[in-house]
């Protein structure tokens, strides 16, 4: 900041030197100056405070992205020992879905989690298929519905697959594959 003070100082003198016969008669000029370096000073507070701001706001975004896949990692834990353990695997691939899960928690009561996966219906329907002790219950061109250990209903697990499917925040139809593991109470 001294630096930038002495730069518009030497600048000035020209100026003054030019303009004014008595440079003490130019009080003007250096009040002009001196207000153009606070100003500057003002300026680059501003930035920085700016600047700060965008950072803190990024970190945050970050943070509340982390804390839902860390929620959606301790969820699978609890979707997999909500089953007779190692028998119920996520699809691979599947990334956990905070929004539609805290839907079907706060919005429907449901014990349920949610995942979403580029993944076809038929393959995310092969994929189930081939677990232990899960039965396909009924399956159609846009979604099927699996049960493990007779089902949420019975204390076990329903497994439903959907493509095409509808945010319910949004209420725009998402084109991937939604797979929901709802546990029984």
């Amino acid at each position: 900041m001294k630096g930038m003070t002495n730069t518009l100082r030497v600048l000035a003198l020209p100026v003054l030197l030019f303009f004014c016969a008595n440079p003490s008669q130019a009080g003007w000029l250096e009040d002009a100056v001196n207000d153009a370096v606070q100003g500057t000073g003002r300026k680059a507070i501003d930035e920085a405070a700016d600047t700060g701001y965008e950072k803190a706001k990024e970190a945050g975004k970050e943070s509340v992205e982390q804390k839902e896949r860390k929620a959606g990692e301790d969820e699978t834990d609890k979707t997999r020992k909500s089953s007779d353990p190692g028998e119920l695997k996520i699809y691979p691939g599947a990334i956990y879905d905070a929004a539609t899960t805290r839907f079907l928690k706060e919005s429907m009561s449901i014990q349920g989690t949610c995942y979403r996966t580029g993944g076809t219906i038929e393959k995310v329907v092969a994929f189930y298929q081939k677990e232990k002790g899960i039965k396909l219950v009924s399956k159609t061109d846009e979604g099927a519905m699996f049960q493990l250990n007779g089902g949420a209903a019975q204390g076990g697990v329903d497994v439903t697959i959907q493509r095409p499917w509808q945010h319910m925040e949004t209420g725009k139809m998402m084109d991937d594959t939604l797979i929901s593991i709802v546990n029984g109470q």
